[in-house]
């Protein structure tokens, strides 16, 4: 048996909004896990897991908070409703970041993307609106970069 508490936290160089939604996308994924209440705006998600063998269930919150532009950071408390046999909830937020780890690897942006080498200056601003629509750049770098791109003109 172990505490009722468990915390755990990862840092990931993707935007805040991406790294939300991969936690959406995870979670309903992780097998006895649900998300029952979130706010994208704040970056909150609660999740509960369900009473199995090793668990009487727990209740799971989520915060995403960014620490810059392209950096943010998941932490992740766990919180059960009884005693953590076997250290399961531990366990359970391992799984969140693991699975939110492998969301973010498949959208990535490759070295090409993040670095247009085409000249023609049409081709460069659509690859970098492209970037700014995923998420992966800000409206600002989007701007700053446009402007750096037509002032070669």
């Amino acid at each position: 048996m172990a505490l009722l508490y468990h915390d755990g936290g990862a840092e990931f160089p993707h935007p805040k909004g991406e790294v939300f939604e991969a936690l959406m996308k995870a979670i309903p994924e992780l097998k006895g896990m649900k998300i029952y209440k979130f706010d994208k705006s704040s970056g909150r998600i609660f999740v509960k897991a369900g009473m199995s063998l090793m668990s009487y269930g727990e209740n799971i919150p989520i915060y995403v908070r960014e620490l810059s532009p392209k950096r943010s950071y998941v932490s992740i408390t766990s919180s059960g409703r009884a005693f953590d046999f076997f250290g399961k909830n531990r366990a359970n937020i391992e799984k969140i970041l693991d699975s939110t780890s492998k969301i973010l690897a498949q959208n990535s942006p490759t070295e090409e993307d993040a670095n247009p080498k085409s000249d023609d200056p049409t081709q460069r601003i659509l690859k970098l609106k492209d970037l700014f629509e995923k998420g992966l750049i800000s409206k600002g770098e989007f701007d700053m970069k446009k402007s750096e791109i037509l002032s070669e003109l």
